[in-house]
């Protein structure tokens, strides 16, 4: 019998093997990846989100990041690109948080609009 303040340590290696052997139940919407030297392997939940915008993201990201995940896995050039791009793309973000990039995000709004790419790129490079 487990105590209810007895934090249960779970590792990942029973992780995977349960989401692989369908041992998971998904109580609620979203998606679950995991992805180790065996596999890439996702499980989505979708039944309270049915025809809503998250239920297609869901499904989309379950069949991209798996393929995804596979793929740079086998050292294909163009999943490794991918990953590298949205890595760089978090990276920026990260960085925007203070300093150049919050002042970027106050002209833009302050100007009603856009501040084109190139313009914060060339900008951030001074």
């Amino acid at each position: 019998m487990i105590e209810e303040n007895t934090k249960i340590r779970l590792k990942f290696s029973e992780i995977a093997e349960a989401l692989r052997d369908g041992r998971v139940e998904m109580d609620g919407d979203g998606l679950l990846l995991v992805s180790d030297d065996v596999a890439c392997t996702g499980r989505v939940e979708t039944a309270g989100c049915a025809g809503l915008k998250s239920e297609t993201v869901y499904r989309l990201a379950n069949g991209a990041l798996t393929t995804l995940l596979h793929s740079a896995m086998s050292m294909n050039p163009k999943a490794m690109a991918a990953l590298a791009e949205w890595y760089a793309v978090g990276e920026r973000d990260e960085s925007r948080g203070g300093g150049l990039g919050a002042l970027l995000d106050m002209m833009k709004k302050a100007a009603g609009g856009e501040v084109a790419e190139a313009d914060a790129q060339e900008g951030g490079a001074e």
